[in-house]
């Protein structure tokens, strides 16, 4: 799911701005205040996947990774 969520939607954003990608991609990682947000939008979609069984080994691990749960 990182892989997803945190791709560039618009990567040339970066480069227009006169940014460095690999350091604008490692700043925006990093906001707290997304990754909270992220974990909050997505609680009920796990809760769910979790209750039917879903949720679990590898996929705890990812989600974990990508600040989800």
């Amino acid at each position: 799911m990182s892989v997803i969520h945190m791709r560039d939607s618009a990567s040339d954003a970066h480069p227009a701005a006169g940014l460095d990608v690999d350091q604008a991609r490692s700043a925006a990682k990093s906001i707290r205040h997304y990754h909270d947000m992220l974990c909050v939008g997505c609680s009920k979609t796990i809760e769910f996947l979790d209750e039917v069984g879903l949720v679990g080994g590898p996929s705890r691990l990812l989600l974990r990774r990508a600040h989800i749960v």
